[in-house]
């Protein structure tokens, strides 16, 4: 009976341990994403923020 209950308690364990790696996965690939998306921001707003200078200085020579 002792043996019964512990394997009982075992596979809730081996759950949670899936459920807490998963966690783990899925906030990594949150803070990941939102890494990559502000690089590509970054990306994307440099060429105008560049291009916006050079219009500039155009109009002020």
């Amino acid at each position: 009976m002792y043996g019964g209950g512990l394997k009982e308690l075992h596979v809730p364990m081996e759950d949670a341990e899936r459920k807490h790696i998963l966690g783990g996965l899925f906030i990594f690939i949150i803070i990941f994403f939102n890494f990559i998306l502000c690089v590509v921001k970054v990306f994307v707003e440099m060429p105008k923020c560049i291009s916006k200078s050079k219009i500039n200085k155009k109009y002020v020579h």
